[in-house]
């Protein structure tokens, strides 16, 4: 494996309406595609800095596409799959490569790795016929909640989960105690909180609602030191995300009785491979990793795809039901869901790289 050259493509995608992403709002996703250039062909990863989330920013990704370009051109990227991540690591030296970038460029590789069929370091094969489950995305800020909500029951999805805890603590109990009665004992709630209730207001929650139909509480608490206490008092069952990908970097907090699930942003979290080492760990203390989006394009989506296919345990829904978001399309995935699952068959061929024709190159020298 060589890699001759590195280009980049912007893009700036409207949101179909504003959506909260951790502490902002966000209206529109910006970033990049890359095209790595190479004589098996070319391949292309898709970089997004999560604002508000990820400590990086478009200026600081484009300067480290730049350096990657470098490096490429000058004949330091060949090897194996793992001597080329090596070499970046030690060309790199104290200027670290971002999360965002690590995922882009892994992802390119990791299908110049399956094209040519090179060792992959340690990413796993996705099965043959997958179906992955995914849940459905809803806000309660949301105009057409519950339209929304219906449609996701009628497309077939069993598992939905719901950003709330901006609106006030009556309001989300009330939601979801609407939501749980319109729908069958079958479907399963995954309720999003980031951070914003305090310990008595997730307490009080959780005394007013079914919990047998809600599969876990993400990040419920403002005080985050009181996790393992709230899940003893209450028997809530808890997740975390920012405590994962954005306090820790990919570290692992401690564990404790109640914590079920830990969502994993390969965006966030360093990467397509650090996230499988991430998996690799969660599932060792028990604790099911969640592969979810970060509101990438649809060139993105497929890796996240492929990768919660090849490291997901059976029945666990992805956190990928965000293409529909997106305002516009540079690389089609939605054809690719069917009831309430992503059919991995449809998005296992590497990506066209006519999804740039209509991209503005960026110079990287």
């Amino acid at each position: 494996m060589k890699i001759d050259e590195l280009k980049a493509f912007a893009y700036h995608i409207p949101l179909a309406a504003p959506l909260w992403a951790g502490p902002r709002k966000i209206a529109e996703r910006e970033g990049y595609l890359i095209k790595l250039e190479s004589a098996a062909g070319s391949f292309i990863g898709d970089i997004a800095p999560l604002p508000g989330m990820s400590p990086e920013n478009l200026a600081r990704a484009a300067e480290e596409l730049k350096t990657l370009n470098d490096f490429a051109r000058s004949g330091k990227l060949s090897g194996a799959f793992s001597d080329i991540l090596r070499q970046i690591d030690e060309l790199s030296g104290a200027r670290t490569i971002s999360s965002s970038v690590r995922f882009g460029f892994e992802s390119a590789l990791c299908d110049f790795a399956r094209c040519v069929g090179a060792e992959s370091l340690s990413l796993p094969a996705v099965k043959e016929g997958t179906l992955l489950s995914v849940n459905g995305f809803l806000s309660t800020d949301m105009p057409d909640v519950f339209e929304l909500f219906e449609g996701y029951l009628r497309g077939g999805y069993r598992t939905i989960k719901i950003k709330m805890g901006r609106r006030g603590l009556d309001d989300d109990i009330n939601f979801v105690r609407d939501i749980i009665a319109g729908s069958g004992d079958e479907i399963r709630l995954r309720i999003d909180v980031n951070r914003l209730w305090s310990f008595k207001e997730a307490a009080s929650f959780a005394e007013s609602v079914n919990l047998g139909r809600i599969e876990y509480i993400e990040e419920p608490l403002s005080e985050i030191g009181r996790l393992a206490e709230l899940a003893a008092q209450t028997g809530i069952s808890i997740a975390i995300d920012e405590t994962l990908n954005y306090d820790g970097a990919g570290s692992l907090p401690p564990r404790f009785p109640g914590l079920v699930a830990a969502i994993v942003k390969p965006t966030l979290a360093g990467g397509v491979i650090a996230a499988c080492r991430l998996a690799e760990k969660l599932t060792a203390l028990e604790v099911v990793p969640v592969v979810s989006s970060s509101f990438e394009t649809g060139v993105g989506l497929r890796t996240l795809a492929l990768l919660a296919g090849a490291i997901h345990p059976a029945g666990v829904a992805a956190g990928l039901d965000t293409h529909r978001f997106l305002a516009e399309t540079i690389f089609p995935i939605g054809d690719a869901f069917e009831g309430g699952n992503i059919n991995l068959e449809k998005i296992r061929d590497a990506v066209n790289a006519e999804c740039l024709e209509h991209l503005e190159e960026v110079i990287l020298c």
